[in-house]
């Protein structure tokens, strides 16, 4: 307690605005990059879409960290993520959990397909429960955020991260008796959020991203805030 007293504030608003002229600059990037929706786009279309009471969760991986840099949270309990040491695959179940205890309330998971694919059976409790979650499925056929490691710190040497066994999850879905879409474009993605908020069936919306796309900005292991890297080139 007493080394607390001794402590001073330190602002941070240097810190804050270039936070904030780095989505501002990012903001303005095109939608797509090599033939793939952005993620971050994706995020941002859907914080959109949904209204201010609507819940979220996250899974782990990429997916989670592009939720909380690029989906605004306004009211409390609206934004649920397991944190740092999560566990892959608690996202969708959680969200059937928000759903039942929040039925008038849009309730979406924002999801990777790795985690996804570590609980994607309970479709079949949200079904059988009539319990309409929405899953949009970040799918890269990575495990992304291992992959962006090996990308940057380990000259591209791959190694266990490659999914190549996905499903179809359109397909997926509709085996569960749930709502299954693909979308290519944001007008589509748009257009299927929209229609996925009415639906009375949980809906899986599987949005193919390119596999080298990383989260941004990052801190390279063992480094600090002033080492923070702001762009992958």
């Amino acid at each position: 307690l007493e080394r607390v007293k001794v402590l001073k504030n330190n602002p941070s608003a240097d810190w804050s605005n270039r936070i904030q002229e780095f989505r501002h600059d990012w903001s303005k990037e095109a939608d797509t990059a090599n033939g793939y929706l952005r993620a971050p786009k994706v995020i941002r279309a859907l914080r959109e879409l949904l209204p201010r009471d609507a819940i979220v969760t996250t899974e782990v991986g990429q997916n989670q960290m592009w939720a909380a840099l690029h989906y605004d949270t306004y009211l409390p309990r609206t934004f649920h993520t397991s944190g740092g040491l999560g566990t892959m695959g608690w996202g969708f179940p959680a969200s059937i959990g928000a759903k039942a205890a929040k039925p008038d309330v849009p309730v979406v998971d924002i999801a990777g397909d790795g985690s996804f694919g570590m609980t994607e059976n309970n479709l079949a409790t949200a079904v059988e429960e009539e319990l309409p979650v929405i899953v949009v499925v970040l799918n890269n056929n990575v495990l992304g955020m291992v992959a962006q490691w090996q990308r940057l710190f380990y000259d591209r040497r791959y190694s266990a991260v490659k999914l190549k066994g996905n499903p179809d999850y359109v397909k997926l879905a509709e085996a569960y008796g749930a709502a299954g879409v693909r979308t290519q474009t944001l007008d589509d993605f748009r257009r299927e959020v929209k229609r996925a908020i009415k639906a009375d069936v949980p809906t899986v919306i599987d949005v193919p991203i390119d596999p080298d796309e990383n989260v941004m900005p990052m801190i390279p292991p063992g480094l600090g805030l002033k080492d923070t890297l702001w762009r992958a080139d």
